[in-house]
Formats: C-alpha cells, structure tokens, sequence
C-alpha cells in the first residue's frame, strides 16, 4: 500500500493473536517515509499578483453621475399656508375634535 509520503514495509511477523497496539505504534512500525526525490534546479515562477475584479469603481463612477443629474432636477419647493393669527389669540372658539379610540386587535 502506497501514499503520497509513506511506503508500505512487509512485514511477515504479524499474527492475529497479538495483542492490541495503539494505532501511533502501527504507524511507526508499519510505515516508514519516503526518501526525498530530486527536484530539479531550475528557478521556480512565481505567480503575478492579480488585484480582484471588484464592482466598487463602476459603483463609485455611476454614484457620482447619479448625483450630478439629482442635482441637475429641480426640486419643488415647499410652500406652505400661512396661518390665521386669530387661531392662537382666541384658541377658545376652536372647535372641539373628538379623538378616537385606539385599535385593539384580537389575536387569531
């Protein structure tokens, strides 16, 4: 039995009778690794760094020409009513609104 880093060593000693031995020791006894292989001398490459594709320029760029055209559009101006300033002299001839009473809801 091989693997990537251990070779299998026969051994013709082994009984089913023995006794139980920690896997650790099985390892150790069983296996043994493998001797280096040669690896050639020529200069490895190095791979070139490569920056993410991220959406957040082209999010920046369409933000800001967005926000040009927002400023380009008119925006109604509030004009609100002007209040009669008899209202807050004589509060007394309001007339009198009823409130209602909150909603209570029943569970299902």
């Amino acid at each position: 039995m091989e693997t990537a880093k251990r070779v299998r060593v026969q051994n013709d000693k082994e009984n089913e009778d023995q006794e139980y031995e920690p896997l650790s020791q099985q390892l150790q006894k069983n296996f043994q690794l493998r001797t280096a292989e040669k690896v050639p001398d020529r200069p490895r490459k190095l791979t070139k760094p490569q920056a993410p594709n991220l959406l957040v320029q082209e999010r920046m760029a369409l933000k800001e020409t967005l926000d040009s055209v927002a400023c380009e559009l008119e925006v109604p101006v509030f004009k609100p009513r002007l209040i009669n300033p008899h209202l807050f002299e004589h509060a007394s001839k309001l007339p009198f609104v009823e409130r209602k009473s909150a909603t209570n809801f029943s569970q299902f």
